[in-house]
C-alpha cells in the first residue's frame, strides 16, 4: 500500500455572534434583555464594567454617563433603578432609567446616540454613599425589586440574567435544518395581577443580504410553575420569575439551504411588550446518515478454519450499538472538511469530483477517521462490533450467508478497477442490513492489532496507545479471500491509500426522538414503592408543520395496552395522568412482573399518533423487605 501522512488541522470553531443590549457607565449595569445560551459572544461593542468609584464610607458614586448600544428590532421593557438606604428603607434619591421606543435618537451633551429607536438618560449628579446603602433594581412591571449591596450594583446578576435567553440544544453543536432550539424566559409578571407573563415566542431565520425572513415559527409558551426562580427572595412583594423551557425545530419538509443567516428570537409578554435579539448562525447540515441497529448479545468471533490471526473462534459479548448502513461517502466527508474540522483526504482529489460524491471516501488515516466520527457524534467501531455487524451470531462467513462471493454481491477482485457508489449491492447486506461490509474499501476500526481471544481490557481499545490498527472488510482491489467477515489486516495508523475508508458507530440512535423512561431501566428489579422519571426529546412536529402543545403530557399505563391514536386515555388506576411538564412520580405495585407503558397525549388527553409518543419497559417488583 502507498504510504503517507496527513496533518490534522486544528478543529474549526463555529463562531456565532450575538447582538446584546449593553449599558456602559463608570458604574456600569449590563442589562441583557435577551442572550443566546452556550454561544460564544464576540461582539466587540460590549463595554467592560468600570467600577471607578468605590461604594465605601465617605466616597461618592453615580452615573457619569450611560451609553445605549441597541440593535434590537423591538424595544426592551422599562427598567427602574433607584438607590436607597436599607435602615428604615429611607430613599435617598431615585433615578428612573427608561429604555424604550423613541422616534428620534437621543441627543445629550452634544452627543447623538447612533442607534435610532431607543433613548436613555444620562446622570451627572452624585449620590452620597454609606455602608448600609442598598441598590434597588425594579423589574419592568414594578412588582419585583432586587435588593443588592451597593458593592454588587455593578455586577447585578438579575440585570445580567435579563428577560429571556435562547440557545442551541444540540450535542454536536452542528447547526442544521432541523436543529432544536431552547427558549428560556424569565417572567417578572408571573403570579401577579399584571398578567400571565410570556405569551409567545417567534423564531426567525433571516437572509442577511435581503433582510427577508426565510423561515419562522411561532408558539405560545405558557409559564411553568414547577421551575420558579426567585431572584427577589428578600422582598415581601416579590413575584417569582418563571423559567419556561420549550423546544423548537424546523419541520423536516421545509429545510433551509446551507449558508450564513441571522437567527432572531422575539419574545412577547402578555402586556404586548416585545423583546428581540439576533445572532449570526451558519447552517451546514451534517451528513445524511442512516444507521442499522445491532442489539446487545454474544456472538462467535474469529475462525478456526482460516488464518492464525483469526483463531481461535471464541464467544464475545457485545453491547447495544448503531452502525452506519454504508461506508462514509465523499459527500459526507466533504461537509466535515468545509466545516473546518476534517483535513483533506489524500486521494488525488477525487473526493472533490461530483462524479464520486457517493463513493466511499478513501485516502484518510486513522486520526482523520476518528475526527470525522467525532464530528458526527459517533466513533470508530471496535473490531468485535464490526465483525458482529457483519456476520451476526450464527457464525456465517460472509455478510449474506454461506454462499461463495459473486460479483452481484460485492465489489472485489479489481473486476471494476474502482470503488462503486455505496449501497450498490443490496444482495450483499448483513443480517442487520449493513451494506458493503465486504468489498469496496477497507474500513478502519478503533482496535489495536493483537492476538485472540479478543478482550476489551487488554489495551487494544486504548486510543492513545501506539501500534498498528485493524482494518476490516476487504476492498475492490482484493480477492474474495478478504471478503470473509473474520479477516483482519494490521495497518499503521498513518497509512493512507485509495482502498481504505471508514464507517461510524453510535451508542444511541441518531437524533433520538420520543418519550422514554429515564428510570427505572428496562428489566430492572425495584421495590414495591419506587420512583419513576420520564423524558421527552424532540417531540415538536406531528404531523409536519404542526406542533403539539401536549407533547410533554405524560400518561403511565400499568399492565394494559397502549391507547389507539386519536382515542381518549381513560382515567382509572391503570391509566395514570400527569400534568404538562411533570417528569417524576412514585409508583406502588404489588410484587411480580409488571409492564409500564409511557404514552403522550395532547391537552385533552387524546393519544398522539406515532411510535415516538410511546415507550415501554418491564420491571420486576420484589417483596417488601
Amino acid at each position: 500500500m502507498e504510504m503517507g501522512r496527513s496533518q490534522v488541522k486544528s478543529l474549526g470553531v463555529l463562531l456565532l455572534t450575538a447582538t446584546v443590549f449593553v449599558l456602559s457607565a463608570r458604574w456600569a449595569f449590563a442589562a441583557d434583555i435577551l442572550e443566546f445560551v452556550d454561544i460564544p459572544v464576540t461582539d466587540p461593542r460590549q463595554a467592560a464594567v468600570e467600577p471607578v468609584l468605590a461604594c465605601r464610607n465617605g466616597f461618592m458614586f453615580g452615573f457619569h454617563a450611560v451609553d445605549a448600544l441597541a440593535m434590537h428590532e423591538d424595544g426592551p421593557r422599562q427598567w427602574d433603578i433607584s438607590f436607597a438606604k436599607d435602615d428604615g428603607d429611607l430613599l435617598i434619591k431615585e433615578y428612573p432609567l427608561w429604555l424604550g421606543k423613541a422616534d428620534v435618537p437621543l441627543v445629550r451633551n452634544g452627543i447623538t446616540f447612533p442607534y435610532a429607536g431607543f433613548y436613555t438618560l444620562l446622570w451627572d449628579e452624585m449620590v452620597p454613599a454609606a455602608p448600609l446603602t442598598t441598590c434597588y433594581s425594579g423589574a419592568g412591571s414594578g412588582f419585583c425589586k432586587t435588593l443588592l449591596n451597593i458593592e454588587d450594583c455593578a455586577i447585578n446578576p438579575w440585570l445580567i440574567a435579563g428577560i429571556a435567553q435562547i440557545g442551541p440544544q444540540n450535542t454536536t453543536r452542528v447547526v442544521t435544518d432541523s436543529l432544536v432550539y431552547e427558549v428560556r424566559a424569565y417572567d417578572p409578571q408571573a403570579g401577579t395581577d399584571n398578567g400571565d407573563g410570556i405569551a409567545r415566542v417567534e423564531m426567525q431565520i433571516i437572509d442577511p443580504a435581503s433582510g427577508g425572513v426565510v423561515y419562522a415559527i411561532e408558539r405560545a409558551t405558557p409559564t411553568s410553575p414547577e421551575t420558579r426562580v426567585a431572584y427577589c427572595a428578600f422582598s415581601d412583594d416579590c413575584a417569582p420569575w418563571v423559567f419556561s423551557e420549550h423546544s423548537y425545530t424546523w419541520p423536516n419538509g421545509e429545510p433551509v439551504d446551507n449558508g450564513t443567516y441571522l437567527l432572531r428570537a422575539i419574545v412577547s409578554t402578555s402586556d404586548e411588550t416585545r423583546q428581540a435579539v439576533q445572532t449570526q448562525i451558519k447552517i451546514d447540515a451534517p451528513p445524511n446518515i442512516q444507521t442499522v441497529h445491532v442489539p446487545a448479545g454474544d456472538f462467535l468471533m474469529g475462525s478456526d478454519a482460516d488464518s492464525a490471526d483469526e483463531s481461535p473462534a471464541h464467544t464475545v459479548p457485545v453491547g447495544d450499538f448503531w452502525i452506519m448502513q454504508t461506508e462514509v461517502t465523499n459527500r459526507q466527508y466533504t461537509q466535515c472538511v468545509k466545516a473546518g474540522v476534517c483535513t483533506e483526504p489524500e486521494d488525488g482529489g477525487r473526493w472533490r469530483d461530483p462524479a464520486y460524491a457517493d463513493h466511499p471516501v478513501a485516502g484518510v488515516d486513522w486520526e482523520q477517521a476518528n475526527t470525522f466520527a467525532a464530528w458526527v457524534g459517533g466513533r470508530l467501531p471496535a473490531e468485535a462490533e464490526w465483525e458482529k455487524a457483519c456476520r451476526d451470531a450464527d457464525g456465517r462467513p460472509y455478510p449474506w450467508g454461506d454462499a461463495e462471493p459473486t460479483y452481484d454481491l460485492a465489489n472485489y477482485d479489481n473486476v471494476l478497477g474502482d470503488t462503486t457508489p455505496v449501497g450498490s449491492y443490496p444482495g450483499g447486506a448483513s443480517p442487520y442490513g449493513a451494506l458493503d461490509m465486504s468489498g469496496n474499501v477497507w474500513e478502519w476500526t478503533s482496535s489495536l492489532f493483537k492476538e485472540y481471544p479478543y478482550r476489551t481490557d487488554d489495551g487494544r481499545e486504548d486510543a492513545a496507545a501506539a501500534g498498528r490498527r485493524v482494518v476490516r472488510g476487504g476492498s475492490y482491489y482484493y480477492t474474495h479471500y478478504q471478503l470473509v467477515c473474520t479477516v483482519r489486516l494490521a495497518v499503521e495508523p498513518d497509512t493512507v491509500n485509495s482502498q481504505t475508508g471508514l464507517r461510524v458507530v453510535f451508542d444511541q440512535p441518531l437524533n433520538p426522538e420520543g418519550v422514554r423512561f429515564v428510570t427505572p431501566v428496562d428489566g430492572a428489579t425495584v421495590p414495591p414503592r419506587f420512583d419513576v422519571e420520564m423524558a421527552a426529546e424532540g417531540l415538536v412536529i406531528e404531523p409536519a408543520g404542526e406542533i403539539h402543545e401536549g407533547a410533554g403530557h405524560f400518561h403511565i399505563l400499568v399492565d394494559t395496552d397502549f391507547i389507539a391514536a386519536g382515542e381518549l386515555i381513560p382515567f382509572d388506576e391503570q391509566h395514570l395522568h400527569f400534568g404538562q411538564g411533570q417528569l417524576t412520580t412514585t409508583l406502588e405495585l404489588a410484587p411480580g412482573v409488571h409492564t409500564l407503558r409511557l404514552q403522550a397525549a395532547n391537552g385533552a388527553h387524546v393519544a398522539l399518533e406515532g411510535p415516538q409518543y410511546r415507550a415501554q419497559i418491564t420491571v420486576t417488583v420484589g417483596a417488601d423487605q
